[in-house]
C-alpha cells in the first residue's frame, strides 16, 4: 500500500485562506513601515523636489543689485543682480577655466500669460557682457532653462569668467538687441 505524501500547513490551506493571509502580512509590513520607517526631513527628495543647495561664495569681491529689466520675445528678463567672486560652489567648472574671477549675473524670467506655446532662448550665443571699454565676453556658464512655458518664472544665472576685477556699475548687459546699463 501506499501512502499520500504529507502535505504541509501551507499547502492544506484553501485558497482564499492563503489569500488573506498573505493579504494580512502585506497590511502588517506597510503599517511596520509607516510607523518606524524613515519620515520626511531635509534630506529625502523621494516626495518632491530637492531642497535648494545652498551656495558658497569663495573670495566675494564685490556686488551690486541692478533689478533692471528688458523684453526679449514677450519675455521679461529681470537682472536681479551681478556679483564677482573668485568662486561658487555650484560652478565647479570655474577651477578648470585657469580664470581668477568668476562674473555672475542673477536673471529672473517672467514669460507672459498669452504666450501660445513653448519659446526658446539661447543664452550662450543671445547674451553679452559689455566692459566699460566695449569688449564683449559670452557666458562661460548658462544656468537657467533655455525653454520657457507660458506664464513660467524662472531663476537662473550666466557666469562670465574674467581675469581682473571689474567695476560692476560700468558694465552692460545684453541680450538680442535689448539692453540693461548696471549703474546709474
Amino acid at each position: 500500500m501506499s501512502q499520500a505524501p504529507k502535505r504541509g500547513w501551507l499547502a492544506s490551506m484553501s485558497p482564499l485562506t492563503r489569500t488573506i493571509l498573505g493579504l494580512a502580512i502585506i497590511a502588517i509590513v506597510v503599517v511596520l513601515g509607516v510607523i518606524y520607517g524613515p519620515h520626511y526631513d531635509d534630506t529625502n527628495t523621494t516626495t518632491g523636489d530637492a531642497p535648494p543647495a545652498t551656495v558658497t561664495v569663495t573670495g566675494q569681491v564685490s556686488m551690486l543689485a541692478v533689478n533692471r529689466s528688458m523684453v526679449y520675445q514677450r519675455v521679461t528678463i529681470t537682472v536681479t543682480s551681478v556679483e564677482q567672486a573668485r568662486s561658487f560652489s555650484d560652478d565647479s567648472k570655474s577651477q578648470y577655466a585657469h580664470t581668477p574671477y568668476v562674473l555672475r549675473v542673477n536673471l529672473h524670467i517672467q514669460a507672459p500669460r498669452g504666450q501660445s506655446g513653448a519659446l526658446g532662448i539661447d543664452y550662450p550665443n543671445l547674451a553679452r557682457l559689455v566692459l566699460g571699454n566695449g569688449t564683449q565676453m559670452r557666458p562661460s556658464l548658462a544656468q537657467i532653462s533655455p525653454a520657457i512655458l507660458p506664464a513660467q518664472d524662472e531663476t537662473g544665472f550666466l557666469d562670465f569668467w574674467t581675469g581682473s576685477l571689474m567695476n560692476l556699475s560700468s558694465l552692460t548687459f545684453t541680450l538680442g538687441g535689448g539692453t540693461i546699463a548696471f549703474g546709474t
